[in-house]
Order: structure tokens, then C-alpha cells, then sequence
């Protein structure tokens, strides 16, 4: 493997602990800024949820092996 792409995202904490994605209407970004900023149109001052960046590193694309290599 030849590395990691880091990826952001708007979350927040779920009363079980973990982290949840919110994907609507926001994708994935490779751009942190991107994505703090969406954090920051979603937080209220009403809403009890912590709103905050995420991240996760994702493999790189590779190529497939040929056909003939396969089993």
C-alpha cells in the first residue's frame, strides 16, 4: 500500500460514543477548512449535540492485479 487519504467530515457523538457522520447535505473533504466551516453553519446554540470535524485516513486507490495472477 502506498498511503492514506485524510478525509473530514461533520459529526457528532452518539449517547453510545460513537462518532456519526452527518451526510446531508455534506460529502466527505479532503479540505479540513471545507469542513469546519460546515460544522460551524450547523451548530446551535438550542441543540444539546456537539457538532465537530471528524476524520478518517482511507487507503489510496491501487490498481487491480491483471486477470492472469488471480486465483
Amino acid at each position: 500500500m502506498t498511503g492514506t487519504t485524510r478525509e473530514y467530515i461533520v459529526a457528532f457523538r452518539a449517547d453510545n460514543g460513537n462518532i456519526c457522520p452527518i451526510r446531508t447535505p455534506f460529502t466527505p473533504t479532503v479540505v479540513r477548512d471545507y469542513a469546519e466551516r460546515d460544522a460551524e453553519n450547523m451548530r446551535s446554540p438550542e441543540d444539546e449535540a456537539e457538532v465537530f470535524v471528524a476524520y478518517r485516513d482511507t487507503p489510496k486507490w491501487q490498481p487491480c492485479p491483471s486477470e492472469e495472477g488471480e486465483e
